[in-house]
């Protein structure tokens, strides 16, 4: 009977400590996504400005070049921009990327990163936060309000509180400056049941020319919104046939289209951008995709 009650109290015991562990994950979470700190009016407000402003902004004249790449990061995006000084890293690529992607940005002599955008928790977008954050000083980390249940997820959660950060998670409208760029949150919708519909999208205007980054956005998304004339197309969801469609091209008209994979793209997606009259870049195909402008023109150089 002793021996009995032992064994129950040594289980006891046991479930206690699992409930305590999962208590303090959970406490740790809500406490770096729900706290009142977190909220987009705190985007480092020496660079936040209002929205009326934001088109007198977008009529300034640059002072230098804006500098985009697509870091060819298999299937997973991963985009450096720079601009005055100032550096914004949209997603971070893969985990299996992670060693490469860390050493292209070094390899620039970037120590500082102002920016970084998480536009989706899923691993190919997130999976290379964490050696970047050991590797780099940053600034600012923003990710959607959408969690999910993953050990690579919540690893990514607890380097950023190693590194003394607070994640934030913008909203829909927020403008900041990145250099003389204009900076626009489009889309950050949240719901939790489907992870690509609430991704972050950005859009940059830099002098008269502007650049959308649709993260894994499908169909569903661009119905929603009210798209304008852009330049450059960061093509949603790798190229997926889940997006990209006949309307939202036909209210975005984008010069170039650049499309994030390992694969070849499906040929209803080129067609439908062949058709609004877009030059395609695929990082498949050409490496890295580096871009610069100095607000009227724009330049293009490929890896391959």
């Amino acid at each position: 009977m002793k021996n009995e009650n032992k064994k129950n109290s040594k289980k006891a015991i046991k479930i206690f400590i699992i409930l305590v562990l999962l208590f303090a994950i959970l406490f740790v979470l809500d406490e770096i996504f729900f706290s009142p700190k977190n909220n987009t009016q705190n985007i480092n407000t020496d660079n936040t400005i209002q929205n009326t402003e934001n088109e007198e902004i977008s009529k300034q004249e640059p002072k230098t070049d804006l500098k985009i790449e697509y870091i060819n990061a298999g299937q997973a995006d991963c985009t450096i921009i720079e601009n005055n000084g100032q550096v914004m890293l949209i997603d971070t690529g893969s985990k299996e990327q992670e060693e490469n992607t860390v050493n292209y940005i070094k390899n620039k002599n970037i120590a500082k990163i102002n920016y970084i955008f998480i536009t989706n928790p899923n691993e190919e977008h997130i999976g290379g936060l964490k050696k970047i954050l050991e590797n780099f000083e940053v600034e600012n980390i923003y990710l959607p309000s959408v969690q999910i249940n993953s050990e690579l997820f919540i690893d990514s959660v607890v380097a950023i509180q190693d590194k003394g950060l607070k994640i934030k998670s913008p909203e829909e409208g927020a403008i900041f400056k990145l250099g003389d760029a204009a900076c626009n949150i489009v889309s950050a919708k949240v719901e939790p049941q489907d992870i690509n519909y609430s991704s972050i999208i950005i859009k940059i205007t830099y002098g008269e020319k502007r650049f959308l980054f649709m993260s894994d956005a499908e169909t569903k998304t661009e119905t929603e919104e009210d798209w304008e004339d852009i330049d450059v197309l960061k093509v949603g969801n790798h190229g997926s046939d889940m997006g990209t469609s006949v309307e939202f091209l036909d209210q975005t008209k984008p010069e170039f289209a650049i499309i994030t994979t390992d694969q070849n793209t499906k040929p209803d997606i080129l067609s439908r951008l062949e058709n609004i009259g877009a030059t395609i870049y695929n990082t498949n195909q050409n490496g890295t995709i580096t871009l610069t402008t100095n607000g009227k023109d724009i330049n293009i150089e490929k890896e391959k």
